[in-house]
C-alpha cells in the first residue's frame, strides 16, 4: 500500500513563528545595546581628545605669553603636575628633564636651554604629547637656538629639589639624572631611602655641567654663577685687561692662560688657583682658604688671607695686613719673593715652607714671623728687626753697631757688608751668624770670640791678621756649630817649627765644645803653629780639667805645621771630611782620638802622629775604624795605644790590628776576620 505524504500541522507552524519571533526580539536587543555602547565609547573618546587638545592650547597660549610663570610660580606648577600626573606621564617627565639637563650641560656655560624652553619641554611631555625621541629633538634645536638668560646650575637644581620636596624617592630622582650623571650610580645607590636632599641634587648636578670654558680678552667673568671647580682659561690680549675675581661662595676655581695686567680678588671663602701671568694682583680678602701660584707675578698686595707661592716668582710682596694674623704666607722651595714689603699697623705675618726672602723693608710695627724646616728662607736686606726665622730675631749687622748683646740673645745676625771690628759672643746669651757672602776681617783681635752658643752658616771669609790671634776662639764652656764660612789667617807668616815669622796661630782654636759640618773650610798657609787646635798647648791652665771636645763631621782642611792637632784635654771625634798636610803631620793627637771616616793625605810621610804624656791630660789614645790614609801611622811613647779595625791604608798597620781582625797588604784594608 502506498503511504501517503504528510506537511507541518498548523500547530507546529504557530509554534516555529512563535521560536523565530523570540529569537529576533533577543537579537535585536542585544545589538542595540552594542550600538550604545559602541556610540558612547565614541563620544568618550571625543570628549577625551578634546580635553587634551583645550588643554595644549591653553599650554600654547600661557607659554605664549612672556608673563606668564615666575620660576617660584613654576616650580609650584611643576610640583602639582608631579602630584597629579600618572605613572607613564611621570617617566615621560624624567626622560625630558634628563636629556634636557645633558643637552644644557654639553651647551656650554654660556648658552643652554631658557626658562620658557624648559617649561615647555616639561609640560609637553607631561601631556604625554611627547616622545623620548621627540624630546631631545626639541632640546637639541632650543639649544642651537637658544637666547636670552640660560639656566644656571643653581636654577636646574632647583627644579629637581622641588620633586624632591614632593617626596619622590631616591630612586624616582635617580631616574631623572641616572644618564646625565654617568658613572657616579655609586653614590646614587648611597642616597637616602626616601628622597634626595637639595645639597645631594646640586653636588650630582654640579658633577657633570661644564667646567671649563675660554674666555675672550676683555669678557666679564660672573664667577659666583660658574661652577666651582670650573677652569677660566683666557685667551687672546690680556696684558692690558682686568681680571675681577670677585663671589662670596666657597667655590674653588683655575684660572689658565694669557697674561693678565690686573687681577682683583675678592673671594673671602673661596680658593683661587692662578696659573696665568700678572703683572699686577690684588688680594682684598682670601680668609683661611688661599690664593695658590703657580706663575710670575710683578706685583703682588694682600690684605687678608692665605697666600701659597706653589711654583714661580713674586717680584715684590705688598703684606697691608690690619691686624694680627692676618695674613699667611706659604713659600714653597725653589720659588722666590724679591722684595717682602709690610705696610700699615702693627700685623703677624706667618711665613712658611723652604722659598726665598731676597730682602724684607717695612717691617717697623709689624712682626714677620719665618718658620719651617731649613733655613733657605731668610732675609737678606732690609729693617729686619721685627723679623724672626724659626722663632729666632733676625738683625742686621754692619759692624757699626754691637748687636751681639744679652739682650738681643736668640737672634739670627746676618751681615749685611764686610766687618772689621771683631765679634764677641757674650756668655750665656745664643746666636747666628749668617756670613750673607761677607767678610769679617780683624787686626788686633780674635776675629770672632765665643763665649756663649754660636752659630755660623753662610758664605764668607773670617780672618784674623795678627800675630797669635785665630780666627775663631771658641772659650771653655761656650759650643760653637759651623755649617758655613771659610776660616783663615791671610797673613799667616810662619816659617818652621822654630821660626814663627812674627805673625802665627791657629785658624781655629777650640776649648769648649765644637761641631764642624760639610761646607766649612779651614786653611792656613803657615809652618810654624798648627791650622786647628782643639784643648790647650799648656795643659796646666786648664784649672777645671773639662775636657775640649772637637768633633768634625766634614769639611776642608789644609795647612799649618800640623792640620789638626788634638792637644791637652783634648777628645776628638773625626767622621768625614777632607785633610790635607805637607809640613808635619795632618793628624797630631795627644789625649783621646776617634777616626771613623775622612780622607788623609801626606804624600809619604806621617799622616797621624799619636803620643803619650801622661795619665791625666795626654793619654795618647787613638782609635781608628774608618777612612783612607795616605801615610805611615806613627805611635810615640810606650803607654799610649793605637787600635785600628777599619780603613784603608797604603803603609802596614799590622801593629795597631788588634785579633780578630786583620790587615789585607795587597787591598790595604783592615777588616774584621
Amino acid at each position: 500500500m502506498k503511504q501517503k505524504k504528510r506537511g507541518f500541522t498548523l500547530v507546529e507552524l504557530v509554534i516555529v513563528i512563535a521560536v523565530i519571533a523570540i529569537l529576533a526580539g533577543v537579537m535585536i536587543a542585544v545589538f542595540a545595546n552594542v550600538v550604545n555602547k559602541a556610540n558612547e565609547s565614541a563620544k568618550l573618546q571625543d570628549e577625551k581628545q578634546a580635553e587634551i587638545q583645550q588643554k595644549l592650547e591653553d599650554i600654547e597660549q600661557k607659554l605664549n605669553n612672556q608673563n606668564w610663570l615666575g620660576w617660584e610660580d613654576f616650580e609650584n606648577e611643576l610640583a602639582a603636575q608631579l602630584a597629579e600626573a600618572n605613572a607613564s606621564s611621570q617617566a615621560e617627565m624624567k626622560i625630558a628633564i634628563d636629556n634636557a639637563l645633558k643637552e644644557y650641560a654639553s651647551a656650554g656655560s654660556n648658552t643652554g636651554l631658557t626658562e620658557e624652553q624648559v617649561k615647555t619641554i616639561i609640560e609637553r611631555a607631561l601631556s604625554g604629547q611627547l616622545t623620548e625621541e621627540q624630546v631631545k629633538q626639541i632640546v637639541t634645536t632650543a639649544v642651537k637656538n637658544s637666547s636670552g638668560s640660560t639656566l644656571t646650575a643653581a636654577e636646574v637644581s632647583r627644579i629637581v629639589s622641588t620633586a624632591v620636596a614632593n617626596n619622590l624617592t631616591a630612586d624616582q630622582v635617580k631616574t631623572v639624572v641616572n644618564n646625565a650623571l654617568a658613572g657616579i650610580t655609586t653614590d646614587i645607590s648611597t642616597l637616602k631611602a626616601n628622597a634626595l636632599t637639595e645639597e645631594q641634587i646640586q653636588a650630582m648636578l654640579e658633577s657633570y655641567l661644564p667646567t671649563s670654558k675660554d674666555y675672550p680678552a676683555g669678557t666679564a667673568i660672573d664667577f659666583g654663577k660658574l661652577v666651582s671647580g670650573s677652569t677660566v682659561n683666557l685667551t687672546g690680549d690680556w696684558s692690558s685687561a682686568t681680571l675681577d675675581i670677585v663671589y662670596d661662595a666657597a667655590k674653588t676655581f683655575t684660572v689658565t692662560g694669557s697674561a693678565v695686567g690686573t687681577v682683583n680678588i675678592k673671594a673671602p671663602a673661596g680658593t683661587v688657583n692662578l696659573y696665568a701671568d700678572a703683572a699686577t694682583a690684588k688680594v682684598t680678602a682670601i680668609a683661611n682658604n688661599s690664593l695658590h701660584i703657580y706663575s710670575k707675578v710683578t706685583s703682588l698686595s694682600v690684605t687678608t688671607g692665605r697666600v701659597v707661592l706653589e711654583k714661580g716668582s713674586v717680584e715684590t710682596l705688598t703684606l697691608a695686613s690690619a691686624s694680627s694674623d692676618a695674613v699667611t704666607l706659604e713659600i714653597a722651595k725653589n720659588t722666590t719673593i724679591g722684595t717682602l714689603a709690610v705696610q700699615g699697623a702693627a700685623g703677624v705675618v706667618t711665613v712658611e715652607n723652604n722659598g726665598a726672602i731676597n730682602a724684607i723693608t717695612g717691617t717697623a710695627g709689624s712682626t714677620i714671623v719665618v718658620s719651617g724646616s731649613g733655613e733657605t728662607m731668610t732675609p737678606v736686606n732690609g729693617d729686619n728687626s721685627n723679623v724672626t726665622v724659626n722663632g729666632t730675631e733676625t738683625l742686621s749687622y754692619n759692624g757699626s753697631v754691637n748687636v751681639f748683646t744679652a739682650a738681643n740673645s736668640g737672634s739670627i745676625v746676618k751681615l749685611t757688608a764686610d766687618v772689621t771690628t771683631a765679634i764677641v759672643i757674650p756668655e750665656g746669651t745664643t746666636f747666628v751668624l749668617d756670613l750673607n757672602g761677607h767678610n769679617v776681617t780683624v787686626e788686633g783681635a780674635h776675629a770672632i770670640t765665643n763665649n756663649g752658643t754660636l752659630t755660623v752658616k753662610g758664605e764668607g771669609i773670617v780672618d784674623a791678621l795678627t800675630h797669635a790671634k785665630a780666627a775663631l776662639f771658641n772659650a771653655q764652656g761656650a759650643t760653637a756649630i759651623l755649617n758655613g764660612g771659610t776660616f783663615t789667617r791671610s797673613l799667616e807668616n810662619g816659617q818652621d817649627k822654630e821660626d814663627s815669622g812674627g805673625n802665627s796661630y791657629y785658624a781655629i782654636h777650640n776649648q769648649g765644645t765644637m761641631t764642624i759640618n760639610s761646607g766649612v773650610t779651614v786653611s792656613q798657609s803657615g809652618h810654624y803653629s798648627s791650622m786647628l787646635a782643639n784643648g790647650w798647648y799648656d795643659g796646666n791652665q786648664n784649672d777645671s780639667h773639662i775636657e775640649a771636645v772637637l768633633i768634625i763631621n766634614g769639611g776642608t782642611f789644609e795647612g799649618g805645621l800640623n792640620t789638626i792637632k788634638n792637644d791637652d784635654w783634648g777628645v776628638a771625634t773625626i767622621n768625614g771630611g777632607t785633610f790635607t798636610n805637607f809640613t808635619q803631620y795632618v793628624v797630631m793627637n795627644w789625649n783621646k782620638l776617634d777616626i771613623n771616616g775622612g780622607a788623609f793625605y801626606h804624600g809619604g810621610s806621617t799622616v797621624v802622629w799619636s803620643g803619650y804624656g801622661n795619665a791625666q791630660m795626654d793619654q795618647g789614645i787613638l782609635n781608628i775604624t774608618g777612612g783612607t790614609f795616605d801615610g805611615t801611622i806613627y805611635k810615640y811613647g810606650a803607654n799610649g795605644r793605637i787600635i785600628i779595625t777599619g780603613g784603608t791604608f797604603n803603609s802596614d798597620v799590622t801593629t795597631y790590628v788588634p785579633a780578630g781582625y786583620t790587615y789585607d797588604a795587597t787591598t790595604g784594608t783592615v777588616s774584621k776576620n
